[in-house]
This record gives C-alpha cells, structure tokens and sequence, in this order.
C-alpha cells in the first residue's frame, strides 16, 4: 500500500492515467490554479483520467479552494476548430472532502465524473458560501456526472452553502444513492 501526503496539490496531466488503489491524502492550503473554471486553486487537478479504487481524503483548509478539480484540455492548434478533452475521475472507492474554507468546493467538474455502484463520495461544508459539488458549463464544455453508488453532500454552515450546484448533466442511476443534509 502506498499513501500520499500532500501538502499542496495533485496534478493529473492531459493523456495521463493514475490508478490509485491505495491512499491519497491532501491538504489543500492553496493548491494549483486550473486554465479553466472558478479560478480557485485545487487539491487534486484531472485533465487527464484518475481512477480510484482506494481511498482519497482531502480538506480544503483555507478559503475559495477546491478539493477535487476535474477540468479539460484544450488544443488550440487550430483556432477555428479547438480540440476539448475532458478529464475524467473514476470512483470505486471512497472520496470524503472536508470544506473547512469560506466558499470552498469539494469537487469541481468541467469534465467527467464516475461515481460506480461501490463508490462512495462525501463532501462535508463546515463554514459559510462552501458547495459540496458543482457540476460547471464552460463555454462548449458541460461536466457530466454518473451516480451508481453513493454520495453524501453535508452542510453545517450557515444557509448560503450549498451541497449541489448544477449547471451540467447529472444522472442518478437506479443503483445510486444521492443525500443532501441540510446540516
């Protein structure tokens, strides 16, 4: 078994796939700022594919951070007819994301993301304006997220959190478990 303790950030590159069968652990004190998306900086950053049969822990500690950035890449190439690949997070293993920040978000998606029936993801808000997950529209990009298993998106802030920001396509299959706590 291998663990990884970061203090900082995880960057999955475009057409680069991790398979993570063991321990990933981040502490997200101001990670790496994605070209796209919100702007915050992220704990781990996919543009390319990270499959998870392990476990991922992570808690964003300071403000407007994200734990888990699923992103794209974008060869630019041919300016008329830009190339946009999505990065793609995996999960069969469980994925838990303290957002200890003001306005933190456990996991931001501008990709894919695939929650399988033995997947577990919980995203927690302790403190005001944090999202558990936000499903994104980027220009031509929409993040799309598939539910077989389980997630669980907690607030115990005040009542700007929110546990789901949709802007993209979810889908919540018939083996899937989606809870939002108001606290």
């Amino acid at each position: 078994t291998i663990t990884l303790d970061v203090q900082g950030s995880l960057t999955v590159n475009a057409e680069v796939t991790v398979f993570n069968s063991g321990t990933i652990i981040v502490e997200n004190v101001g990670g790496v700022v994605p070209e796209y998306g919100n702007g915050f900086p992220v704990g781990i950053l996919i543009l390319g594919a990270l499959d998870n049969s392990g476990t991922i822990t992570i808690e964003n500690v300071t403000a407007q951070t994200v734990g888990i950035g699923v992103s794209f890449s974008a060869n630019l190439s041919d300016p008329d007819n830009p190339q946009l690949t999505p990065g793609v997070l995996t999960n069969s293993g469980p994925i838990t994301i303290q957002n200890a920040g003001y306005e933190s978000q456990g996991i931001n998606n501008l990709g894919v993301l695939n929650n399988a029936a033995s997947g577990t993801i919980t995203a927690a808000n302790s403190l005001t304006s944090s999202t558990g997950i936000r499903n994104e529209r980027f220009g031509g990009v929409l993040g799309t997220i598939t539910n077989a298993g389980s997630m669980t998106l907690a607030n115990s802030g005040d009542g700007d959190g929110r546990g789901l920001s949709n802007a993209g396509s979810f889908t919540n299959s018939a083996t899937g478990t989606f809870t939002i706590n108001p606290s």
